[in-house]
């Protein structure tokens, strides 16, 4: 656990933010943040049966709060205080040095804090990411975590969409080195996902990491991170470990059920420490055609439908939040159904 409660250039960033994000209202007006709220707004429904239109806009203000933070915390995580590394106490520790394997966290809190914390302990791991990622921020991580790596090690980096990446996680696994994934990031080579449940719906989530740690006999080790009174927590699940009793398919699902119940529960109060919400829509299960009665809504912009119009490419559309379903819509409709959001 981290205490920042002395930390005055800490209080002064949480300051800022909180006071720029509770003033910052997100409307049509801004197209690409206003598209990413309005299917926010749909996973809101969806999942947290939140339908109320300023209370889903203050929800993702502080979303985007904690995700900024978060940044803020990577970057300046020289200037923490020692107390940044007793977030896992040492029986953890060791036995990930004794049993190396696949650390499976989250985009909660400040996710990112996890990196630092294992180069400390000198454990020698690969960082899995998706090739977005990989591309943009590859070379940052590499060069911002590599002055905490130990003198003849290496920080990997991996495109977790590269078609080559379960045989270069396998060398890697195989030679000693850990492996940190985030589970929710849902990105991987192929096809295949399983679906779970999740805050009493379902998602379809990818299930290689436990189809890995199956094939090589390795634990996983669940980890999320959430602030919580003035301090970064860090939570671990004891280490779910394979066993040839259960065959790899079962155990992917069954492990999964496990991460993603660990992640509801760990956010259950703390909602607005999960990134995930930007994303979710990506995962949902359900497939829907358009509805003629909502169609006929959208011709008459009748602004008690709960419907959202954002825009793409330089086209108009009404999306309804209730189905994922998204209809194009004339510009003269578009426009007379933003007055609405304003």
């Amino acid at each position: 656990m981290i205490n920042y409660i002395n930390q005055t250039s800490y209080e002064q960033v949480l300051n800022s933010l909180t006071s720029h994000y509770a003033q910052t209202k997100v409307g049509p007006e801004q197209t690409d943040l206003w598209r990413l709220f309005v299917f926010f707004a749909a996973n809101c429904r969806h999942f947290l049966e939140l339908d109320n239109l300023a209370e889903q806009r203050s929800l993702f203000a502080r979303v985007r709060m904690n995700q900024q933070l978060s940044i803020w915390e990577d970057a300046h995580y020289s200037h923490l205080p020692k107390e940044a590394t007793t977030g896992l106490d040492e029986h953890w520790w060791q036995q990930l040095r004794q049993e190396p394997g696949i650390i499976c966290t989250f985009h909660t809190g400040s996710y990112r804090l996890i990196n630092h914390l294992l180069l400390k302990q000198g454990i020698d791991f690969a960082l899995l990411v998706s090739g977005k990622v990989k591309q943009r921020d590859g070379a940052d991580f590499e060069q911002r975590y590599q002055k905490d790596v130990e003198d003849g090690k290496t920080l990997t980096v991996l495109n977790a969409e590269d078609p080559s990446v379960l045989f270069k996680l396998r060398r890697l696994l195989q030679q000693g080195k850990s492996l940190l994934a985030y589970v929710d990031g849902n990105t991987g080579s192929g096809s295949n996902g399983i679906a779970i449940p999740f805050f009493g719906k379902e998602v379809v989530v990818r299930k290689g990491l436990p189809m890995l740690a199956h094939w090589l006999d390795v634990p996983i080790y669940p980890l999320a991170n959430i602030r919580k009174d003035e301090m970064l927590t860090f939570y671990a699940l004891s280490p779910i470990k394979s066993s040839k009793r259960i065959n790899k398919h079962d155990f992917a699902l069954e492990t999964m059920q496990r991460l993603y119940g660990f992640l509801e529960y760990t956010i259950n109060d703390y909602t607005d420490q999960w990134e995930g919400w930007l994303h979710l829509h990506h995962a949902v299960t359900q497939q829907f055609c358009a509805e003629p009665l909502l169609l006929d809504l959208i011709e008459n912009a009748d602004q008690k439908a709960p419907l959202l119009p954002f825009e793409l490419n330089g086209k108009a559309f009404a999306f309804n939040p209730l189905t994922y379903g998204s209809y194009p819509i004339s510009r003269d409709v578009y426009c007379r159904m933003l007055n609405y959001f304003r």
